[in-house]
């Protein structure tokens, strides 16, 4: 699953969102007028597999 979240409300609300990915583990879409523009994961354990599929 990932969450989608407008650029404007990321450049608020940075810290928080970059520490719930970092527990929950899922990927954030960060938007522009409703468009993806930007896809941020969170950093795998080695071995896992990486890919945003």
């Amino acid at each position: 699953m990932s969450k989608n979240i407008a650029a404007s409300e990321f450049q608020a609300k940075y810290f928080r969102i970059i520490n719930e990915m970092g527990e929950d583990g899922e990927l954030v879409t960060i938007t522009n007028r409703g468009r993806p523009v930007a896809v941020l994961s969170p950093v795998r354990p080695e071995g896992e597999d990486r890919s945003i599929s």
